[in-house]
């Protein structure tokens, strides 16, 4: 998951950017173990994307073949699925700020935790079709 992330919030910070490029950062970041990412890599990881936050890398198939994320502003709306991927993207910030982490203070939000699935569930629940059911 954070290499998704990773990947994402490299090509949405670079606007565009072409494979070699993104290559050359994947080594330099420590996820990357010194191993580099093969063009095969780089296509299973854009295909979770999509199917995992609805983000769609394309390639502008002309000049220098860079990639760009298409329907960025699914990050920059305010919905589910920006909510879900600023989660990772803070998750993943954290995770690789170890270094520093006794100088992080992070506040508890126990909220989501112990109460949004149940939430969720009444809500589908107790929709307006089944609320119309029940008269």
């Amino acid at each position: 998951m954070n290499k998704y992330v990773w990947l994402v919030e490299t090509i949405y910070k670079s606007k565009r950017i072409s494979f070699e490029e993104i290559c050359k950062r994947w080594l330099d970041n420590d996820m990357s173990e010194g191993k580099p990412m093969s063009i095969r890599t780089f296509h299973k990881w854009r295909i979770a994307i999509e199917e995992m936050f609805g983000l769609i890398i394309e390639n502008e198939h002309g000049g220098q073949y860079r990639y760009y994320i298409e329907n960025e502003e699914e990050i920059t709306h305010n919905g589910l699925r920006s909510w879900l991927y600023n989660s990772f993207c803070v998750s993943n910030t954290l995770a690789n700020s170890q270094r520093i982490k006794d100088r992080i203070i992070l506040e508890y939000v126990p909220s989501g935790q112990y109460y949004l699935q149940s939430i969720i569930e009444a809500m589908i629940d107790y929709s307006p079709k089944s609320i119309k059911s029940i008269k």
